[in-house]
């Protein structure tokens, strides 16, 4: 007799090992690892009836065409340590979400809506458009994108659009073109184009360090040269600038032409892709985002475009151009 219980079935191949048998540095103990049946029911009985494990710490493993009972080892627990902690931070942030969702409901309800920019409160500015490119990637895209901004986006002043770029080999049709388009005087609204290529600049922060020396504006957006901006989102940035009294504001990104956008090739493809964007984006901007900011953190994100800026508080720091 081993001092050990073991469990008596019809079909039991390997009693208990007895206790002298057992190694002092085995990570398992030799009680929760030596029973083995010949049927998985007979296992799960005996699981079962182990008042030890209780089927919570123990598990049925096949080990040569046999059904044994085996303890959890270091690597399961911590396996499950690290899944309650993500299941943690998402309960978190779930209910964060939940709580700015509501909260912003009740407020809405209670003002009686979004405010609008009034002349009186929101004087005129001017606005420097800072578009940061890398025109092998996007050449083919940044005369749209100035084109859009110039003949579509409303400003609460006057407007210039900077494209500040960079290239490590000439490309001169498309040089070309943003020099005449410089050129032009006949913008919308008495608005002005300029393009600028840092010679030197390896990255996106470079660029938008080398922008502020051509910035003479009180105020800055920024915007990707793929970005599309909304008539009135301009408009509604600088009205939160001006009501929050704050030194940037950073706006929300969606996907427009959803329908567009599809995965896969034809005719095996789907209109899913956009969609997929589409509410990663809605989830980093209304829910992910706000709740940190809320809940965790207490200040905001700059996510690295469409976003106004006091001019003043973007001279007193540089991006760090290796990123």
């Amino acid at each position: 007799h081993s001092g050990f219980r073991s469990f008596l079935a019809p079909g039991v191949v390997r009693p208990i090992a007895p206790i002298g048998t057992c190694s002092k540095d085995s990570v398992r103990v030799c009680a929760m690892t030596a029973d083995c049946f010949t049927s998985l029911a007979q296992a799960r009985e005996a699981m079962h009836l182990d008042r030890t494990l209780g089927g919570w710490l123990s598990y049925i493993a096949e080990r040569d065409a046999q059904h044994c009972v085996e303890g959890y080892g270091f690597w399961h627990y911590l396996l499950a340590f690290c899944l309650l902690l993500t299941s943690t931070n998402g309960i978190l942030v779930g209910l964060s979400c939940a709580f700015i969702l509501v909260r912003r409901r009740i407020k809405t309800a209670v003002r009686g809506g979004k405010k609008e920019c009034v002349p009186v409160k929101c004087p005129e500015a001017s606005i420097t458009a800072i578009i940061p490119c890398y025109l092998p990637n996007e050449q083919f895209i940044i005369e749209e994108t100035v084109k859009w901004i110039m003949d579509e986006v409303d400003s609460p002043g006057q407007l210039t659009v900077l494209v500040v770029y960079n290239t490590p080999h000439d490309i001169p049709n498309i040089e070309a073109r943003l020099a005449q388009m410089q050129e032009r005087v006949d913008w919308p609204q008495g608005r002005r184009f300029k393009a600028l290529r840092v010679r030197e600049s390896t990255s996106k922060s470079a660029n938008l360090n080398a922008a502020w020396a051509e910035t003479a504006d009180d105020l800055v957006a920024i915007y990707d040269a793929d970005h599309h901006p909304d008539r009135r989102s301009l408009v509604l940035l600088y009205e939160k600038l001006i009501r929050k009294r704050v030194a940037m504001v950073q706006g929300s990104v969606y996907i427009r032409n959803l329908e567009q956008n599809q995965f896969g090739c034809s005719p095996c493809s789907v209109p899913c892709l956009g969609r997929l964007i589409d509410a990663e984006f809605f989830w980093d901007f209304f829910l992910q985002r706000p709740g940190q900011r809320t809940c965790f953190t207490g200040f905001g994100f700059f996510t690295g475009s469409n976003c106004l800026w006091r001019s003043s508080m973007l001279s007193r720091m540089e991006f760090d151009e290796s990123m």
